[in-house]
């Protein structure tokens, strides 16, 4: 029990520390940009993906089923949107 306890406590401290630091970038807040400078500028895009990709790890450290769903759903949802948004003209 304990030889997996310690990697997955490791693993879920790494994803709530990465998870709270994420910032696109300083230089303002979410509420002062507007909405075509959020979907289409790299540093948020890569933000959003980042998050994904802690989404879907996260769903390998839990063992339910229905958060293991939830998780790996929102992760996609957020990496494909990612791409798409990332593949459309600024």
């Amino acid at each position: 029990m304990t030889k997996y306890l310690i990697p997955r406590v490791v693993g879920l401290l790494a994803i709530l520390t990465a998870g709270s630091s994420a910032q696109a970038h300083p230089g303002h807040s979410l509420s002062e940009a507007n909405v075509s400078h959020v979907l289409t500028s790299p540093y948020h895009l890569a933000v959003l993906a980042a998050g994904g990709a802690l989404m879907l790890a996260a769903a390998q450290l839990t063992r339910q089923s229905v958060s293991q769903r939830l998780l790996r759903s929102g992760g996609a949802v957020a990496l494909l949107g990612a791409v798409v948004l990332w593949s459309l003209p600024a």
